[in-house]
């Protein structure tokens, strides 16, 4: 190959893996530090109250591009690439985690500034899934006999605080729109008090 292709070949490669780089599961300190933080919000018995927003609760995790958005499926192309190049179920757990945070603070973007009612069924879902997906990978890594105490916690300390604060967005919502939110609610309740 001439050296013009072989470096635009190269430039377009970094590029790609710049975009698509896995945003928080790469490093073990910053799983640890996520675990940490998932720890101690769930000791804290606060109060998720109908003006607590998913800004309070879920911080740095923001809904950006929603479904609907132009260029949302590049959102979800990133993702499974990050899991893709992630190898500990640890890690990977801890991923699913943030994706299941990301999930329900895009369904409070579709609910209560779109009243995109259809797609934020289909997406609090998304984030059931990931809650228990992640669950899956804590399961898969505890038959290994890793160490998965911290995880455990933060599992459970943020389906706790999910199952909560989507409760509250339910009571944001017309009436005849509830049922499907707070059935998840008490969905998100049961996967995490059977780990």
């Amino acid at each position: 190959m001439p050296k013009k292709t072989t470096a635009l070949v190269l430039v377009s490669i970094l590029s790609i893996l710049l975009v698509f780089k896995p945003t928080s599961s790469l490093a073990q300190d910053k799983m640890e530090d996520s675990n940490e933080e998932m720890m101690m919000e769930g000791n804290m018995e606060e109060e998720i109250t109908e003006n607590t927003s998913s800004y309070d609760l879920f911080w740095p995790v923001v809904a950006g591009k929603v479904p609907g958005d132009t260029l949302y499926f590049l959102k979800g192309l990133k993702e499974k690439i990050s899991e893709l190049v992630i190898f500990s179920d640890i890690r990977k757990s801890d991923f699913n985690l943030t994706l299941s945070k990301k999930r329900l603070v895009e369904t409070e973007k579709l609910l209560l500034e779109r009243q995109d009612y259809d797609r934020a069924e289909k997406h609090i879902a998304l984030s059931l899934q990931k809650l228990e997906r992640a669950i899956s990978l804590y399961n898969n890594a505890t038959e290994r006999g890793q160490q998965t105490n911290d995880l455990k916690n933060a599992i459970q300390a943020l389906g706790e605080r999910e199952s909560k604060f989507l409760e509250v967005l339910a009571g944001k919502i017309p009436e005849e729109k509830r049922q499907t939110f707070m059935n998840t609610a008490q969905e998100m309740k049961n996967v995490v008090e059977n780990i």
